[in-house]
């Protein structure tokens, strides 16, 4: 299951903050976004991720961005 802990913050000047997730064993898109209150859609969205996409630990997912100006 996703954890807090593995978020981390990494900054783009053409989108802000990008928030990333590392995947760890025995995660699934599905929990993830449930986690962290993201649609798996926009997580493949963020990730160009395909429909029969897969994620493996160590992967680094982007969670969604953060405005520059907060």
């Amino acid at each position: 299951m996703a954890s807090a802990e593995s978020q981390e913050k990494t900054d783009t000047p053409e989108d802000g903050t990008k928030i990333l997730y590392l995947v760890k064993d025995g995660d699934t898109l599905w929990d993830i976004s449930r986690s962290f209150n993201v649609s798996v859609h926009d997580l493949k969205k963020y990730n160009g991720l395909g429909k029969h996409s897969t994620i493996r630990p160590g992967d680094q997912l982007v969670l969604g961005f953060q405005s520059k100006d907060l």
